[in-house]
């Protein structure tokens, strides 16, 4: 139901996209400094992100380029 979860409806796979990455990123900041928790994100309470000149792209880059270095400085791959 677009009441829910309003990302699967959205116009176009690139707002699908990002938007699912910005919320991994506030996830992942609430999960670092939960100030701002809440018992209920009502619907369209986080926009969604439309265009790659958002700001908040900025967030969900700096998410994945830490995982992926974390991933990098564990050296996986020496354990096989």
């Amino acid at each position: 139901r677009k009441v829910e979860n309003p990302i699967p409806f959205a116009h176009d796979a690139t707002t699908r996209a990002l938007s699912a990455l910005h919320l991994h990123a506030r996830y992942a900041g609430l999960l670092l400094w939960p100030l701002h928790l809440s018992a209920d994100w009502s619907y369209a309470c986080i926009t969604l992100v439309e265009s790659l000149q958002d700001p908040r792209n900025a967030a969900s880059a700096a998410l994945y380029l830490t995982l992926a270095v974390l991933a990098l400085a564990a050296r996986p791959w020496a354990l096989l």
